[in-house]
């Protein structure tokens, strides 16, 4: 795949890691939204914290008011992985008005 010249526009926020998959499968489905939708995607915990390009990504995504909030899971909470997980919410209507930061919900028992 060229990321450079995708003919679905998917990169629009940033181009992420050859080797990662997380934010290819997220970018896949925010450019799959209508221009109003709505959508949640269940991610590994660790695609709110890598930086590099993938910050650049996440950056762009609350800049542009994306990501209206992120459920955090607990570890060991899906058959066959023990790393802990998220929800990301995404709402594409949010990015036409006021931008708010995100809601941060952990839903992991202490």
């Amino acid at each position: 795949m060229d990321s450079e010249h995708d003919e679905f526009g998917r990169f629009e926020y940033g181009i992420p890691p050859a080797k990662n998959g997380d934010y290819v499968f997220l970018l896949h489905m925010i450019k799959s939204l209508k221009s109003t939708g709505k959508g949640a995607i269940i991610l590994p915990h660790g695609v709110l914290f890598r930086g590099n390009k993938e910050a650049d990504i996440r950056r762009n995504l609350v800049k542009r008011g994306l990501i209206k909030g992120v459920i955090g899971l607990p570890a060991n909470l899906f058959y066959g992985t023990g790393i802990p997980a998220c929800i990301l919410i995404i709402d594409k209507s949010m990015h036409m008005h006021v931008v708010d930061l995100p809601w941060w919900m952990p839903a992991a028992s202490t």
